[in-house]
C-alpha cells in the first residue's frame, strides 16, 4: 500500500512542475521639490516558471497612484495586459482609471474590458455625484 502511493505521488510529480507561476514586483516613487509624493508605481508581473516556446503565459499589473502636491489623490489608474493562450482571448485585460479633484471627490472613472470591447464612462460634479454614465460593447469574433 506504501509503495502504491509513493509511485502516485512520484507519477503527479512533474504535473506540479509543470503548471507553476513566478512573481516579480516593483515599486516606484517620484517626488515633488518640497518632498510631498507625487507619483506612486507598483508594477507585478505573473509568469510561467518553465518556459515552453508556444505555451508561455505572462500577465503584468501597474497600478498608479497619482497624488496633487497638497497630498491628495490625483488619480488611480489599473492595467492588467496578458501575453498567452490561456484565460481571455484579449492583450489587453482590463484598464481602469478613476480621476479625483482637488478636494478628494471623484471627477470621472473610466473602465475598459478586453481589448476595449466593453466601456464604461461615468462622469460626476464637483460635489461627487453622479451626472453623465456611458456603456458601450462592441461585438468581436475570436479566431
Amino acid at each position: 500500500m506504501l509503495r502504491l502511493k509513493f509511485i502516485l505521488l512520484l507519477s503527479l510529480f512533474p504535473l506540479l512542475l509543470f503548471c507553476q507561476l513566478k512573481s516579480k514586483e516593483k515599486t516606484r516613487r517620484t517626488f515633488y521639490e518640497d518632498g510631498a509624493i507625487k507619483k506612486m508605481t507598483r508594477v507585478k508581473t505573473l509568469q510561467s516558471r518553465n518556459f515552453l516556446l508556444y505555451d508561455t503565459y505572462k500577465r503584468t499589473i501597474t497600478i498608479e497612484h497619482e497624488f496633487y502636491n497638497t497630498g491628495v489623490m490625483k488619480a488611480k489608474t489599473k492595467n492588467v495586459f496578458k501575453i498567452g493562450p490561456w484565460g481571455r482571448p484579449c492583450y489587453d485585460v482590463k484598464y481602469e482609471r478613476t480621476e479625483f479633484n482637488e478636494k478628494g471627490k471623484r471627477q470621472c472613472y473610466e473602465k475598459e474590458l478586453c481589448d476595449e470591447e466593453k466601456h464604461i464612462l461615468k462622469e460626476y460634479d464637483d460635489h461627487g455625484r453622479l451626472v453623465k454614465a456611458t456603456k458601450t460593447i462592441k461585438k468581436v469574433k475570436y479566431r
